[in-house]
């Protein structure tokens, strides 16, 4: 998943996600959840919404 640093934007891991909706057993990770190098997804889909 798209996130961006301090100067580039990249892929990597989500370390935290929605607690109620999942994917193939997976939660979901939202715009603005936490990604493994400390920062935090910075993209998502325009028309699927989740909590």
């Amino acid at each position: 998943m798209p996130h961006c640093g301090s100067s580039t934007c990249h892929g990597g891991t989500s370390v935290s996600g929605s607690g109620s909706v999942f994917v193939n057993g997976r939660a979901i990770t939202r715009v603005s959840d936490a990604v493994d190098c400390g920062s935090t997804a910075a993209t998502g889909s325009p028309n699927v919404f989740a909590n």
